[in-house]
């Protein structure tokens, strides 16, 4: 995906959020929309990112990781405004389930990092602090209501607990909204 469809794709996230403001959405033209939209970002959202995880030596630009960052971020719209409006389709075990797949947003002083070195220290330092080797996913923010203490899984619940306290305020929200379903 190109920056001109992300920006194009964003725009038409906007839309939707100002439609859902005036109307009921789940009654209005836009629900079509929201539905291609959500695909266009399904794919998207999942290009990239393989096998980024702790042990990867290579840190991504922070021109792509921005990209890929804006681009699961507007997915995670997406997604809210499909399980706020309650709008149930063909469509919706799709949009759940890569958003289990989705990595969880990143942390606040990360996402608004002013320049490349700053990024690039606070993303080195974020892999330094995890203690375990994976990315976290959504799935294991869902599946950690079910991890025990003293087991393998203490190292997630732990990366999880850091990744609470760092994210944002959309970040939290996203979160929260994960474990409801």
């Amino acid at each position: 995906m190109s920056e001109q469809q992300r920006l194009n794709n964003e725009a038409i996230t906007i839309y939707l959020l100002l439609q859902a403001r005036e109307k009921e959405l789940k009654e209005h033209e836009c629900v079509r929309l929201l539905w291609t939209t959500g695909k266009i970002s399904t794919k998207a959202f999942t290009v990239g990112y393989k096998g980024e995880n702790k042990s990867n030596s290579i840190l991504p630009s922070w021109e792509e990781w921005a990209f890929r960052e804006s681009m699961r971020r507007t997915f995670m719209v997406l997604f809210l405004i499909a399980l706020l409006t309650e709008i149930q389709t063909d469509y919706w075990p799709t949009c759940s389930s890569g958003l289990m797949e989705a990595f969880l947003p990143c942390s606040e002083d990360l996402w608004k990092s002013s320049n490349r070195e700053d990024w690039e220290a606070k993303y080195k330092h974020d892999l330094e602090r995890r203690q375990s080797t994976e990315m976290l996913k959504f799935k294991t923010l869902k599946n950690s209501q079910q991890f025990e203490q003293g087991t393998d899984e203490t190292a997630c619940l732990e990366d999880l607990k850091d990744c609470a306290a760092r994210v944002d305020a959309f970040g939290a929200t996203v979160m929260m909204a994960a474990l409801t379903l």
